[in-house]
């Protein structure tokens, strides 16, 4: 192992957190087009001069590792695509537009891991050893980025640790490139002649890269079905186990294997941040709902009727005299009658002006009513009339369009008709 993990925790809420919870590692794979690319390659190398992410941190920035040595400063995905075509010598005259010729790996662990294995130096070296693992899945020359990201803040292991926990994580574009068989015809000219050829090449593709391998077992032989024939899964499928397996040999025996059907390797970035700050939410308003439950079981100071008539004793001369926390009392019960008693009359006066609008506004209604009750009859008129149209031209299939249609005119007239006089 290259890093000897070293645990530190400042304080007791943080020990409990990290004592009694498991660390996954996940890895994931997404392929992109030429163009698809290129929204990525700004947020993987922050080209972005703002982020919709309230969570990045840009004084942060300069704190994220590239692990490819050849990248240089003004480095473009575009231009590592192009060296690495003509170094493998990939035609690329076939490629659609819309192929897959990027490969985007994301390595990951859980986010708090750090917060026991040597926080941002642990990180770096942790993701260095998982840059080796892209390398053997693509090969260093195929790699174009290998970026860490210690520059986005976890919101919810921030909350619940009490101090700011960074999400570190590695983003690896590469090209997928592939061993291909090329056919080619070779002959003189005459059809006797003419021979197929066979070609090994190289070539791009991301469901090639990713297809399926057969399973094995323990020992490394092939896993055999009722009809031997070898089991096959998707180079997807054995991801996660490859990963796992090549950090427990780099070192850390901490760590768990990420689920295979794992939720979060379902969900796309900004579903799982939104999925985040839901829990965030739905702690805050547990805590809220807690302290009012508190609140409300907190008996509130009153005095009692009795009480009131105990304050004060009678001398002599008629006059009353009270002690001094009595007549504290009174005065602030006596304010508070005042302000309440404002506050009523407020809330009366607001009660009878909302009763005049709401008989103004029944006043309105039965005048609409009384005014629009002709067009309503009209509409009836309009739906009968429908009905007598439809009826006519199947009732007469024979008769001239003319007919039918000097008909309705006079027929129109005569509604027309009949409706101004209703409206008058």
């Amino acid at each position: 192992m290259s890093f000897a993990a070293v645990r530190y925790i400042s304080d007791t809420k943080g020990k409990h957190l990290m004592e009694e919870k498991k660390f996954y590692t996940v890895a994931l794979v997404a392929g992109y087009s030429k163009t698809g690319v290129v929204k990525y390659e700004k947020h993987n190398e922050r080209k972005n001069r703002e982020y919709s992410n309230i969570d990045i941190c840009p004084e942060r920035r300069g704190m994220n590792v590239q692990y490819v040595s050849r990248w240089d400063e003004g480095e473009t995905y575009a231009k590592r695509f192009q060296d690495i075509v003509d170094e493998f010598g990939i035609e690329t005259k076939w490629i659609r537009q819309k192929q897959l010729v990027y490969d985007e790996m994301i390595l990951d662990v859980s986010a708090d891991y750090f917060e026991g294995h040597g926080g941002y130096e642990g990180a770096v070296e942790f993701f260095r050893d998982a840059y080796h693992f892209a390398e053997k899945k693509y090969g260093e020359r195929c790699i174009v980025s290998a970026v860490l990201h210690a520059d986005e803040k976890h919101p919810k292991f921030s909350m619940e640790y009490g101090h700011d926990v960074y999400h570190y994580h590695l983003h690896v574009v590469a090209v997928p490139v592939v061993k291909g068989v090329k056919k080619t015809r070779n002959g003189s000219g005459a059809p006797e002649n003419d021979r197929e050829e066979y070609a090994e090449v190289n070539k791009i593709s991301h469901w090639v890269k990713w297809g399926r391998t057969p399973l094995r077992d323990e020992s490394g032989a092939v896993i055999m079905d009722d009809n031997e024939n070898p089991v096959l899964i998707s180079g997807l499928s054995s991801l996660q186990s490859d990963f796992y397996e090549h950090m427990r040999e780099s070192g850390y025996d901490d760590i768990s294997r990420g689920e295979k059907k794992a939720e979060y390797a379902h969900l796309k970035l900004l579903e799982h941040k939104i999925r985040t700050r839901s829990e965030i939410l739905e702690n805050i308003n547990r805590e809220i709902s807690e302290s009012e439950a508190k609140l409300s079981g907190l008996k509130s100071v009153r005095l009692r009727r009795g009480e009131i008539d105990k304050i004060g004793k009678k001398g002599l001369f008629g006059n009353v005299s009270a002690a001094e926390e009595d007549f504290k009392k009174l005065k602030k019960m006596a304010k508070e009658c005042i302000y309440l008693r404002e506050e009523i009359s407020e809330k009366e006066e607001t009660i009878g002006k909302l009763k005049k609008d709401l008989e103004a506004a029944g006043d309105r209604i039965r005048e609409l009513e009384t005014r629009i009750s002709p067009y309503i009859k009209l509409s009836e008129n309009h739906q009968k009339e429908l009905s007598w149209l439809i009826n006519e031209v199947f009732e007469k299939k024979n008769t001239p369009l003319r007919v039918i249609g000097r008909e309705m005119e006079m027929s129109g007239r005569r509604r027309m008709r009949e409706r101004d006089e209703n409206c008058i």
